[in-house]
């Protein structure tokens, strides 16, 4: 393989310009799923006890049973692993899919994803997620299930957690402590909210990019909420992207270059070619690279290995920057968010990312920072949210200069979907963080009784 070669492949996991006029959203949501835990046999209820339990994998009430029944909905089909030759495993139920796109899929810790359809106005893609969370609900109810909607599981390790063991979360698994101390936890121990987002030219593409990539550490404090980790508050009010930011430093986070003014898509290709594979098969022959560049791996492959363009574009789809380019822009910096206020993650990105005017207005004092500062901001974002303060840039002020142009970018018609939110938190120098931290110190700092209180019976 030359490079050539690795150029077509690139060029070719990026989409054909879509229309101006195609501005879709396409909407991932991730939550937690629990179901009662029987309290421990004593004459004296234990105050601290946790209630809950993560939904196991298997067993009359499990992640497979919630598939299946959802599977009975006219609307799903289901998706199957089949094992390879040499596996002696039989096959496994993935998830489920629609006609429409739209498929639901569980995550390495048993967190439960629906990717929704792409949608272009903002009411169906919150009538869709109302009937997805309506489906799961019926089903959970019927275990005394619940769902909880935070970034990071408050109480449990990723070793205490159930694991779902597809063949590429098997990859990512055993690779993780060779790069990072945290991928475990990012894997089975967090859950977010993610927008895919059209372009429609290689300048839109890149435009987009360097914009989002420079409001990400920002996202990331507006819509905080994972301040709870191992039963604690441990003073960071994002653990999420705490655990994102010490996952693997080869494929994940805030490169420098995706925040220059003068970046080009090419330099994303160059990043991809020094970030390095998980692992690469060939045949019955494995080979560990971690630590070790595609691009070294091209000009000096272990003795055995021929890289193919199907090598690279495995490759491609398994790097996680914070703003991915795929054949949308990937969005990937939101916490997990109760779903009365999810629907503001996909207000937001489309009165900045898809109103000329928005842009134009980001532009004028967005790209004023230094490309060494978004380091520090992102630190920042994930220890103190929306009251971060980095130097003079104040983290609230700018929260509200960031939601007052997306709402002027979304226009009157659509504003309802995002001022909810804006005058319930960032208004107020706030995020959900604050009421999870103010819900948690009520209960004694207790993860049991918080829960509690939080997560009532509604069969009650």
């Amino acid at each position: 393989m030359n490079t050539n070669d690795l150029q077509a492949v690139f060029d070719a996991y990026f989409k054909q310009a879509a229309s101006s006029s195609q501005q879709l959203l396409g909407l991932e949501v991730e939550c937690f799923l629990l179901r009662p835990q029987s309290p421990p046999d004593t004459p004296v209820a234990d105050p601290e006890f946790v209630p809950f339990q993560p939904l196991p994998m298997e067993g009359a009430a499990s992640i497979r049973k919630l598939l299946e029944a959802l599977a009975e909905l006219p609307e799903w089909q289901k998706v199957w692993e089949h094992p390879l030759p040499e596996e002696s495993v039989p096959s496994r139920l993935l998830g489920l899919k629609q006609e429409d796109g739209s498929s639901i899929s569980v995550e390495p810790g048993g967190q439960f994803e629906l990717s929704d359809a792409p949608r272009g106005e903002l009411q169906e893609i919150q009538s869709a997620l109302e009937k997805f969370y309506t489906s799961l609900n019926n089903v959970l109810r019927e275990w005394g299930g619940r769902t909880l909607h935070v970034g990071t599981q408050p109480w449990l390790t990723p070793d205490q957690l159930p694991f779902f063991g597809k063949r590429r979360y098997q990859v990512m698994y055993d690779h993780m402590p060779r790069v990072g101390r945290l991928g475990r936890w990012m894997m089975k121990a967090t859950s977010g909210t993610q927008v895919n987002l059209d372009y429609h030219s290689q300048e839109d593409l890149a435009r987009k990019f360097v914009l989002l990539n420079r409001l990400s550490p920002f996202f990331s404090a507006l819509f905080a909420n994972s301040p709870i980790k191992q039963g604690e508050l441990n003073g960071s009010l994002c653990n999420r992207m705490v655990a994102w930011a010490d996952t693997d430093p080869y494929r994940c986070g805030l490169p420098e270059a995706f925040v220059s003014r003068n970046f080009q898509i090419q330099d994303y290709h160059d990043w991809t070619l020094n970030a390095s594979p998980y692992l690469l098969l060939q045949g019955d022959r494995k080979w560990l690279t971690a630590g070790q560049s595609f691009q070294s791996l091209l000009e000096a492959p272990p003795e055995g290995l021929v890289l193919s363009p199907d090598d690279y574009d495995a490759h491609l789809n398994m790097l996680f920057p914070d703003i991915r380019i795929k054949n949308v822009i990937e969005v990937r910096v939101f916490d997990a968010l109760r779903p009365e206020w999810t629907i503001a993650v996909p207000a937001l990105l489309k009165g900045l990312v898809y109103s000329e005017a928005a842009l134009a207005k980001l532009e004028t004092w967005l790209l004023d920072f230094e490309v060494e500062q978004f380091g520090v901001f992102r630190k920042a974002a994930a220890k103190d949210g929306i009251r971060a303060e980095v130097g003079a840039v104040d983290f609230a002020k700018l929260g509200i200069r960031i939601m007052e142009t997306a709402l002027e970018g979304l226009g009157s018609s659509e504003e309802k979907w995002l001022l909810p939110y804006f005058d319930r938190y960032t208004k107020h120098q706030c995020m959900p963080a604050d009421e999870v931290v103010a819900g948690f110190e009520r209960s004694g700092s207790s993860v049991g009784r918080w829960l509690k209180k939080l997560l009532p019976d509604p069969n009650v």
